[in-house]
């Protein structure tokens, strides 16, 4: 799951650094330098979101837990 997120977090991220690059003429280091300062706070906010859903599954907690128990 962490790996599709990542992935889908990489390609949104050049997709901004395309753009700027086409929109506002920025050099390549420069447009991902900015995407990356702009597209951090959504990346991580999904990422934790998913890694805090996922975590009761993962430690066997909560309702239904004893089913997913070995």
């Amino acid at each position: 799951m962490l790996i599709g997120i990542v992935k889908k977090n990489a390609i949104m991220l050049i997709d901004f650094a395309i753009e700027a690059q086409r929109r506002e003429g920025k050099q390549p280091l420069e447009a991902i330098c900015q995407g990356a300062l702009i597209r951090f706070r959504p990346i991580m906010m999904t990422t934790m979101a998913v890694l805090m859903g996922t975590l009761p599954i993962a430690i066997g907690f909560g309702a239904g837990a004893e089913g997913r128990r070995p």
